[in-house]
């Protein structure tokens, strides 16, 4: 898979900001890999449920945590910005691209049960059915804070330190208070059969991700 797991975090006491190591904050996976090595529903499963506990155990971290979407963030990427508590946008640079289902598959790594959780269903369905890119001037409730192109990270810090400003205990409460149980296991139950499925290989030859 290509720039999945390509981040900077920086972690403070009570709060944790993920962004992109470079220009990209995640660009995907990579199509030849993907056609080549785990383009079946049992490998579509079996990623689905791994990156379900794996994301499901950094949005359950004791701490608030920012997803700082410093450049594009498509596909997968886009279901990561999701995961966090809270996501600033640079101004310009900053661009969630939902587009599983120009791909011939759903979410499968909890990004359409998130997305409905943040947005409601009718525009997570909207969102997810137009594949549109979506950046800080139109981000449908998605960004929670803007930051400049050239000092995103800079100011992300300062404005995650303000909102940090409170005793543990009372940061930790609210976001237990807050989160709700999602419906993982139906959304991997859908995006299994898909991938790897008819729509998926022919989107794959078609190279249409992007």
């Amino acid at each position: 898979m290509h720039n999945y797991f390509n981040f900077t975090s920086f972690c403070l006491f009570t709060g944790l900001i993920l962004t992109g190591a470079g220009d990209v904050f995640c660009a995907g996976g990579d199509l030849q890999t993907i056609s080549t090595f785990v383009n079946t529903p049992q490998k579509g499963w079996e990623m689905s449920c791994l990156m379900h506990e794996t994301l499901s155990k950094l949005s359950n971290l004791p701490l608030i945590s920012v997803a700082l979407v410093n450049g594009r963030a498509v596909g997968g990427g886009a279901e990561l910005t999701l995961v966090p508590d809270l996501r600033a946008f640079a101004k310009t640079n900053g661009k969630l691209s939902f587009v599983q289902a120009k791909m011939g598959v759903i979410p499968g790594w909890g990004g359409g049960t998130r997305l409905k959780n943040l947005v409601g269903p009718s525009k997570a369905l909207e969102i997810l059915l137009s594949c549109r890119t979506l950046s800080s001037n139109e981000h449908q409730g998605l960004c929670d804070q803007i930051v400049s192109d050239d000092k995103c990270l800079e100011e992300t810090q300062i404005w995650l330190e303000k909102l940090v400003q409170h005793d543990r205990s009372v940061l930790q409460s609210l976001k237990q208070t807050l989160n709700s149980e999602a419906s993982f296991e139906l959304e991997r139950n859908q995006f299994a059969p898909l991938w790897g499925g008819p729509a998926n290989k022919m989107a794959l030859s078609k190279n249409l991700k992007h």
